[in-house]
């Protein structure tokens, strides 16, 4: 009994573990969306290309949060990206 206990309680801990939090989301443009999640993972998902932010990087959606980010996930249906979207990455 004190095998299966210990057992599930560990693999309780090992689930919340691997759970990520989103801690910064948003749009950019019209049909994209972003988010960064606990795990430092910038996943960008939507349809379409990105607008074009090349008169100013900071209009890119996660400028002031780029310091967060150690990986990037682009989901199928992003056509392009915007010239300055990794800059502060």
């Amino acid at each position: 009994m004190k095998r299966i206990l210990f057992i599930l309680v560990f693999s309780l801990i090992f689930i919340i573990a691997l759970k990520s939090d989103v801690i910064h989301s948003g749009t950019h443009g019209d049909n994209i969306t972003w988010e960064i999640t606990s795990d430092s993972v910038l996943t960008i998902s939507g349809k379409g290309d990105m607008f074009s932010d090349d008169l100013d990087y900071r209009y890119c959606a996660w400028y002031y949060y780029g310091h967060l980010v150690r990986k990037i996930i682009i989901n199928d249906g992003i056509t392009s990206i915007c010239s300055y979207a990794f800059l502060i990455i």
